[in-house]
């Protein structure tokens, strides 16, 4: 990070989203081991809880344990100051969550996503029987963040590019949506979503990991020294376009939309297959084991692109039980691999990563979003 001491409003800024941060993730806490915590002073620490407390942030809830003198006042989030909302679009189902300001989720909604031909309105439709249901009201809103089946542009909200769901490329549903709720709306491609939502829930951050989703899209978020890597067209980690045996993948011609892996891998047609997981049936077993085998390959290559530390597993894929024999096979494939771990969230991660970037934006959380933007 760069000097700030000439910068006393940037400074205060970052201080308070990290004492913010920090509430929100071991409150109740004490004024003292906030202080400790972050290398704060005492009186700055009293003063930027004293602001949350007028903003109502945070509220205190009585008094802690003694170390030795007057027991400290305990501070913790106040949950119910504002609420968020994250959506993951996809095909062909949209996900939405309706959640408090400590991310707890109070009403989640599915949405066919056959057509897009209203999606403004549609989903403008869902999050107001959100509020509804949860018995509040439509302008206590503070954010929403989008996580699409897509390529975007996170600082503009432009949709760049999405093969599944067709209509949604150049909608301008940013523009829309903050016209309609007037609050702030991000999006950005699931799978980053998918990451920063797994990366959210780690107490020791690797400072590089990959989030790989497979299922009928097959995706890659980086994380490359702490920071997401997006690339220089948002298009880092479209492994669904990976040619890994070039002559069967392209024997239908090349494809101006890509998709090469997709395709290839015919998510639609296998998943019964993968679920049934016959191994009486040879023929069935034989396609099993292909499909794993080209998942090692892929995860490989993955490998070699840039060494992270951890792999993240989510998507349809953990509806099976192949994950080990495909971390066996990737094992043979590539010695140096990490283990294959499932997401926590399993096939909510995206959706999950799409409320803690909510949440981020109503908090304005500087320490976080310099790393993710």
């Amino acid at each position: 990070m760069s000097d700030l001491s000439g910068k006393p409003e940037v400074l205060k800024k970052i201080n308070t989203a990290m004492v913010l941060n920090l509430i929100r993730k071991q409150g109740p806490i004490s004024r003292a081991d906030i202080s400790k915590a972050l290398n704060i002073s005492r009186p700055t620490v009293s003063k930027l809880t004293a602001d949350l407390l007028s903003d109502g942030e945070i509220v205190e809830i009585g008094e802690g344990e003694s170390k030795g003198g007057k027991k400290p006042i305990l501070l913790k989030l106040n949950s119910n100051n504002a609420y968020v909302v994250g959506i993951h679009l996809s095909h062909p189902v949209t996900k939405i969550a309706l959640a408090n300001n400590a991310g707890e989720i109070l009403v989640r909604e599915d949405m066919n996503t056959d057509s897009i031909e209203n999606i403004t309105d549609d989903l403008s439709e869902i999050i107001q029987k959100c509020f509804q249901f949860a018995g509040l009201q439509v302008n206590q809103i503070s954010s929403i963040a989008i996580g699409i089946s897509g390529m975007a542009n996170p600082d503009t909200g432009e949709i760049l590019h999405a093969r599944f769901i067709s209509g949604l490329k150049g909608l301008h549903l940013k523009k829309n949506l903050e016209s309609k709720f007037k609050v702030p709306v991000f999006i950005d491609n699931d799978v980053y979503m998918g990451l920063i939502g797994q990366e959210s829930f780690l107490e020791n951050k690797p400072s590089s990991m990959a989030f790989v989703t497979i299922g009928e899209l097959v995706g890659l978020g980086m994380m490359i020294e702490g920071k997401v890597y997006r690339g220089g067209r948002y298009a880092a980690g479209e492994i669904g376009d990976m040619l890994i045996n070039a002559s069967q993948q392209l024997s239908n011609g090349f494809q101006a939309d890509g998709g090469y892996l997709e395709r290839w891998l015919e998510w639609n047609k296998i998943e019964p297959i993968l679920l049934e997981n016959d191994s009486d049936d040879i023929e069935k077993s034989q396609i099993v084991s292909q499909y794993r085998f080209m998942i090692a390959c892929c995860l490989s290559n993955i490998i070699c692109l840039y060494d992270p530390e951890r792999i993240f597993i989510g998507g349809k894929i953990l509806k099976s039980n192949h994950l080990p024999a495909i971390q066996e096979l990737l094992h043979q494939i590539n010695p140096r691999a990490p283990l294959l771990e499932t997401t926590y969230y399993k096939g909510d991660t995206e959706l999950m990563g799409s409320l803690y970037m909510a949440i981020q934006i109503l908090h304005k959380n500087l320490t976080i979003n310099e790393n993710l933007f």
